[in-house]
């Protein structure tokens, strides 16, 4: 039996369209101009921050309204997430997600929403950057994580683990790759 450990966004959810749309109204509400969705998509995947978006009014808007309803209904499954979610539950993995959110009770209700919350044996919702802290009694030698960003290799890399980071989510495979004990991967169909 394997452990999965699981990030939700990126790997399994497709979020562009939710984090522009909260990028873009947080910028309207501050009375600001928002970049065009591929210039916002580049500058966040590249890790640039737009000078606008360090505005505290604007950091309020973000936190508040990023996981509202109306935004969450923007995310998209990943192509193929579900189908290798259930082959990986039929083969006998066990499956965590661990994420970053601040709400369980709408992460729950997101992944019902998709068909997929019987897949996990657990959620872990963390506002903590170490997610590993809130994995025992899951022997390491045992387990994969699976992210796509800095946070999930650092705690793939304390956690012990190996790691897989998908380059469709938030990050580049280009800084991603730069992560030791990380393979990057297109995205979560191809992970063994």
């Amino acid at each position: 039996m394997t452990w999965r450990v699981l990030d939700l966004d990126g790997p399994i959810l497709a979020g562009k369209q939710r984090h522009y749309a909260c990028y873009r109204d947080g910028m309207q509400a501050v009375g600001k101009t928002p970049m065009e969705i591929e210039a916002y998509w580049a500058h966040k995947r590249d890790q640039l921050v737009a000078a606008d978006t360090s505005d505290e009014a604007f950091k309020a808007f973000w936190l508040s309204h990023i996981e509202e309803p109306e935004y969450l209904a923007l995310d998209r499954l990943q192509s193929g997430a579900a189908e290798i979610l259930k082959k990986w539950c039929d083969a006998g993995d066990q499956l965590v997600l661990v994420t970053m959110r601040q709400h369980e009770s709408r992460v729950i209700e997101q992944l019902k929403s998709f068909g997929i919350y019987d897949y996990f044996s657990s959620v872990i919702v963390t506002q903590k950057p170490e997610k590993e802290a809130a994995l025992s009694g899951i022997d390491p030698k045992q387990a994969i994580w699976i992210g796509d960003t800095e946070v999930d290799a650092q705690s793939a890399q304390r956690f012990g683990c190996p790691c897989y980071l998908v380059e469709n989510g938030l990050r580049e495979g280009a800084f991603l790759a730069q992560f030791a004990g990380c393979t990057v991967v297109p995205d979560i169909t191809v992970v063994p």
